[in-house]
């Protein structure tokens, strides 16, 4: 299949810095603020069918009580309660790093239904696009071949992570490793099947 590209490489690179500067840090941030105990998170991508389109990327936060969470032991817990049927996954193992302890300590708040209240917040005001924009601007981070049924250790990768400094400012680094280049800046297939 030809792959059509919406950017080219250069500006690929400069929306992904600017989306990465105006929608995910300024949500961590506001996050960081309402918890003051939280002082490290990281964004992972993946990319797999949802819904109605084929190749949505999608993002993930997840929040640590640490500056240099351990994301491989997260993952790898993830894991196991995503394929363990004697487990289960909640809404603290995914999006908080160290689970119990993480709510315990960072005094994370519940709304009615047990959720945690920031998962309301990121959902209605992340501004991410897994249709939309994430597609040309992080499919070439994602792994090939997701599934909706995977577990997130076969499906995601980190891209970002975000640090707490000793000022209260928030440090981005990038992890994320461009491993399908050929997708850098691709069109949405539902924008290609219209042109």
């Amino acid at each position: 299949m030809e792959v059509i590209k919406r950017f080219s490489p250069e500006e690929t690179e400069r929306r992904r810095k600017e989306y990465m500067e105006t929608v995910v840090k300024p949500m961590v941030e506001h996050i960081f603020k309402m918890y003051p105990k939280l002082n490290g998170a990281v964004l992972k991508v993946a990319q797999y069918w949802c819904d109605e389109a084929r190749d949505a990327v999608h993002g993930k936060l997840g929040f640590s009580l640490y500056r240099n969470p351990d994301i491989e032991a997260w993952i790898n817990r993830l894991h196991k309660l995503w394929t363990d049927p004697k487990l289960s996954m909640t809404p603290i193992e995914e999006w908080f790093l160290e689970g119990e302890k993480t709510i315990q300590l960072a005094d994370i708040k519940f709304d009615a239904w047990g959720e945690p209240d920031i998962e309301d917040l990121i959902f209605n005001q992340f501004g991410w696009s897994d249709n939309g924009n994430a597609i040309p601007l992080f499919a070439a981070f994602c792994k090939e071949g997701g599934d909706q049924c995977f577990s997130p250790k076969e499906n995601y990768l980190p891209y970002a992570i975000f640090k707490r400094d000793e000022s209260n400012q928030i440090e981005t680094q990038v992890v994320g490793k461009m491993i399908r280049p050929w997708l850098d800046g691709v069109m949405p297939e539902r924008e290609a099947e219209h042109d």
